[in-house]
């Protein structure tokens, strides 16, 4: 009796472990208002569950950080990232990219004109950015430019409202949905002059499973792009 016991417990165990090995897992990177973990009706989250429910294949999801995203990658724990932009990321097992979700740019946000449209003038200057966010590799780049990590937006918006920094690093349109109202009107910057520009796509361990997971997931949203879908999800968000 106590084999059989054994025996059943090991066969479960097996059993779980195949179904996980099957199902593609997603990790989640938090982006406030955007992928919201709280917020269930932000653009990304109804978007990525459109998609996920369209899709016939097994999936899980998560949100994790960027950095604990990359290690449970690297352990074959997660199979899939979103939203990522291409490039720079050094990630230790090859992977492929979904079809853009979004474009996305980045920019020097200041609380005074005429602001600021290129890392050149910054020299001398304190940019603030929120710790965890990704901006492939400009800090690589300008090292001899001071950039201070904080742990939230309102603490940078708050630095810089104060003229205790120069400048604000984000992304657009990510920062017109994460802040208010008032305070974003309070914001200098012109949306045709970025950093840089980038997509937001999903990233994916490469090995046939998660191949045939995003050729699913790009079918599902180019017809989304095509039938105008994909506008009225994303709504302010759409940056196309």
């Amino acid at each position: 009796m106590k084999l059989f016991f054994v025996l059943a417990l090991v066969l479960g165990s097996l059993s779980f472990a195949s179904l996980a090995g099957e199902q593609a897992v997603i990790g989640y990177i938090e982006l406030p208002k955007v992928l919201d973990s709280k917020l269930k009706s932000s653009p990304y989250n109804r978007l990525i569950d459109e998609l996920l429910a369209r899709i016939d294949l097994p999936y899980s999801t998560q949100f994790v950080s960027s950095g604990r995203a990359n290690a449970l990658m690297h352990q074959g724990r997660l199979d899939c990232i979103f939203p990522v932009v291409p490039g720079g990321y050094q990630r230790s097992v090859p992977t492929i990219l979904s079809d853009t979700t979004n474009n996305v740019s980045v920019h020097l946000f200041s609380a005074k004109p005429p602001g600021f449209t290129s890392l050149k003038e910054m020299e001398d200057k304190v940019i603030v950015y929120s710790r965890g966010m990704y901006f492939g590799d400009l800090f690589r780049k300008n090292k001899n430019i001071k950039f201070l990590a904080v742990d939230t937006e309102a603490i940078a918006i708050k630095l810089l409202l104060k003229n205790r920094a120069d400048a604000y690093l984000a992304y657009y349109p990510d920062i017109k949905l994460s802040l208010d109202k008032e305070q974003y009107q309070q914001l200098v910057f012109d949306t045709k002059e970025p950093v840089a520009v980038s997509e937001d796509k999903l990233e994916c361990a490469d090995n046939a499973k998660n191949k045939a997971f995003i050729d699913k997931f790009n079918k599902e949203l180019d017809k989304m792009k095509a039938s105008g879908e994909l506008k009225l999800i994303l709504g302010d968000y759409f940056n196309f």
